[in-house]
């Protein structure tokens, strides 16, 4: 399966879902395609710092990730077990929670794209799976994973179009005003199995394709900006297009933390590879709490 297939056939399928929740796809319209009207003024601000930190966070994680499985030479099965306890212990905190918080939510995400980083290797090493089945079970993973919400949604909510919108449907408009989507038990599954998908499209791009690590960076930074100019400006498949860019952004970050930290890249070792990521992420987090103390009540 080659990547130029893999991340519109990704999109496609979440379209797919969208027209078993809300029975519409939205049509190639010229409103469709205008510029989206009553933004906030904080919007672009908002949707710009989001996908900086969700970035960063993937390239920590694919850091972080292996670090664990070679720097202390854990092996890709014990970093998983490690990591998955791990994850459980933030998802049970997630969950037992009265109310969001930005910096749980961060720290999950980190942990999520951590774990996703051991299990992609995993799956396609340590199970001799290889980049394309990987990527096949992966992708059969996502599609169970949209079935089971959808008929969860549907047995559990009235007939009514509005109690049919799962936590994806209004993602768009909280990332622009709140700087958080909504979350739930089935978001959480599809940002791990997102996560996983993309390092293991990072290490396709960067071995397979021949790219290496800087090339397939630059690549992957180009077509996310496309994405998100396109999610940006327009109201055409506005949930395809998050996850589309969130397996991006994972890719990148698979990249990116290989080139700054491999032998045959920069080389920076795991230690300043990581005082780096450290650097860049607190620098957006005071940011973003410097905004939000700007913001009016």
């Amino acid at each position: 399966m080659k990547a130029g297939i893999q991340v519109p056939a990704f999109m496609c399928l979440i379209s797919i879902n969208n027209w078993l929740c809300y029975n519409d796809l939205t049509p190639l319209t010229p409103q469709a395609l205008a510029p989206k009207k009553m933004r906030a003024e904080n919007s672009l601000t908002t949707y710009v710092l989001y996908w900086a930190t969700i970035l960063s966070a993937c390239t920590m994680g694919e850091t972080a990730g292996d670090y664990l499985s070679f720097g202390l030479e854990l092996g890709y099965a014990r970093s998983a077990v490690i990591l998955g306890v791990l994850l459980l212990v933030a998802l049970l905190l997630e969950w037992r929670a009265q109310s969001q918080n930005e910096y749980r939510y961060w720290a999950t995400i980190i942990i999520m794209s951590t774990t996703g980083t051991a299990l992609a290797d995993f799956i396609t090493r340590t199970l001799e799976l290889g980049y394309a089945r990987g990527s096949a079970l992966l992708i059969t993973l996502f599609i169970l994973i949209y079935f089971a919400e959808w008929f969860y949604r549907r047995r559990n909510s009235s007939r009514s179009k509005a109690e049919h919108k799962n936590v994806f449907s209004d993602v768009d408009r909280d990332i622009k005003t709140r700087g958080l989507p909504k979350t739930d038990a089935f978001y959480w599954m599809s940002i791990l199995v997102a996560s996983t998908f993309g390092t293991t499209m990072g290490d396709f791009t960067s071995d397979v394709l021949g790219l290496g690590f800087g090339g397939g960076a630059m690549l992957l930074v180009a077509l996310l900006l496309i994405v998100l100019v396109v999610d940006y400006l327009t109201d055409i498949a506005e949930i395809a297009l998050y996850w589309a860019a969130l397996v991006i952004a994972s890719t990148i970050g698979a990249t990116t933390g290989d080139f700054l930290t491999k032998p045959d890249a920069l080389n920076l070792g795991y230690a300043i590879g990581s005082l780096i990521l450290i650097t860049v992420l607190s620098t957006i987090f005071f940011i973003r709490y410097k905004l939000a103390k700007t913001k009016p009540a």
